[in-house]
């Protein structure tokens, strides 16, 4: 039996994808011991799903139909930079969400409802839509571009603007992991919804 290393995501356009690399760049400079995300592989995560095995496929896609029926497209700003982890031990560098939040929390919810009708465990955490930039490597020292992050805590990296949400095959290399869509589905975009 095959398994497929799927999540759900928004894929971004090519432009903002170029935007952040040229910040990725940019801190890249100012620190060492940071693993960056590949710009091709810039994405919102909806919700991962793990090894499933392949013929499980279509039903995933079509309980993704579900989740976004008469959902419409969802404006959002990719604004601020900011960590997860403890203070002064750093593990994720992300971009903050902002614009309509509240739909992306309710495609969020209505994925993740539909899913579980699958099997899938729901989300024990509330859902915290950001954009991993980085990963920091364990014993690595990041303080150097701790500053260069708090100066762009207001930076507006770009608009996005959701139509449809994608099913993402990853696979992992030794030179990192390759993702691949393997479905999209559009948004109703239905206005005054």
């Amino acid at each position: 039996m095959e398994l497929l290393r799927l999540f759900v995501a928004i894929d971004l356009p090519r432009e903002l994808k170029k935007n952040i690399s040229q910040v990725q760049r940019h801190l890249a400079q100012k620190s060492k011991g940071i693993k960056w995300v590949e710009d091709v592989n810039l994405h919102l995560t909806l919700k991962f799903l793990g090894e499933v095995p392949t013929e499980r496929r279509n039903d995933i896609h079509l309980a993704i139909k579900e989740s976004v029926q008469k959902m419409a497209s969802i404006k959002l700003q990719l604004k601020g930079l900011g960590t997860f982890g403890s203070p002064g031990k750093p593990n994720v560098i992300w971009i903050g969400i902002e614009g309509q939040r509240e739909k992306l929390l309710n495609l969020h919810n209505s994925l993740d409802a539909k899913l579980s009708h699958l099997g899938f465990a729901r989300e024990k955490r509330r859902y915290s839509p950001h954009l991993t930039l980085g990963r920091i490597k364990e014993g690595a020292v990041p303080n150097d571009i701790q500053q260069e992050i708090d100066s762009l805590r207001q930076k507006n990296f770009g608009e996005l603007s959701v139509a449809s949400i994608e099913l993402f095959q990853s696979k992992l290399t030794s030179a990192g992991p390759i993702y691949k869509i393997l479905e999209s589905t559009a948004l109703e975009c239905q206005p005054g919804v």
